[in-house]
């Protein structure tokens, strides 16, 4: 059985010669001096407890530092009441590097360095441009409707609307929003089938007999759940015949059914 503790005079080894060795390094380096048979995963553990580092990089190089400690020295000089874009061009410019903004400002925050400037937008101060209400002037074209677009607006209550996917739509109202949960179109077929059997329940859905999305009357509607539409979709495929697709939603509600018995069984 492998130890699982180091005495003092290992620890003092470990603390030494953990530098600029990697830790199969240091492991067999161990192994000989105190003639034992520890693996590199305590050693890691060890490092990784105590926070000792090997200072090595994947490659086996010393890490490099974007700054050396003149350059610190003069990213402290220069930081007050300047922007961060103007420090980096200035660094850039001085010791002849191309560092990016983004590593200017990590190296800024990493050793606290402050600029001392509010970016706040001030009182009175426009942050759009003037050019956005000059009369005949358009600020943003791409934002604009374009010819063959439409807009809910236009319709009312009870028009109706065919989407990209091929179902029908019906607006319901006109006042919709996230926060209150009220949805100004709703899909006609579940209109259809709440007119005839009541709310659809949390996880239900009704899907169309004959597969085809226009045709909503309730002779041609099914609840199905979510387990049941799951399998439908995953093993059959639905066309226009009524029947055959009954056949097919009445499998997958029955494998649906099987498995959850199924899963009641394991427990």
């Amino acid at each position: 059985m492998s130890r699982i503790y180091f005495t003092e005079e290992e620890k003092k080894y470990i603390s030494r010669y953990c530098k600029g060795r990697t830790a199969e390094h240091l492991t067999k380096l161990f192994n000989k001096k105190f003639n034992t048979n520890i693996n590199v995963a305590k050693i890691r553990d060890f490092k990784t407890k105590h926070r000792l580092r090997s200072e090595l990089r994947i490659n086996g190089s010393k890490k490099r530092r974007l700054l050396n400690d003149k350059e610190m020295k003069y990213l402290r000089k220069i930081a007050n009441g300047k922007s961060r874009k103007e420090i980096t061009e200035l660094i850039n410019k001085k010791f002849n590097k191309n560092l990016l903004l983004s590593q200017v400002v990590t190296i800024m925050e990493t050793n606290k360095i402050h600029n001392n400037v509010d970016t706040k937008f001030k009182k009175g101060i426009v942050n759009y441009p003037e050019v956005a209400f000059k009369k005949g002037v358009r600020s943003n074209p791409a934002g604009e409707f374009k010819k063959g677009v439409s807009n809910h607006s236009k319709y009312k209550i009870g028009d109706e609307i065919v989407r990209k996917n091929g179902e029908v739509y019906v607006k319901v109202t006109d006042y919709a929003g996230r926060n209150n949960g009220i949805k100004m179109y709703e899909l006609k077929k579940n209109i259809v089938w709440k007119n005839h059997h009541g709310e659809i329940k949390k996880g239900y859905f009704v899907m169309h007999l004959d597969n085809d999305k226009s045709n909503n009357n309730i002779d041609n509607l099914i609840l199905v759940s979510q387990k049941e539409l799951v399998r439908l979709n995953s093993e059959f495929t639905l066309d226009k015949d009524k029947e055959k697709n009954l056949t097919k939603i009445a499998a997958a509600k029955l494998k649906a059914k099987i498995g959850s018995l199924k899963k009641e069984m394991e427990f």
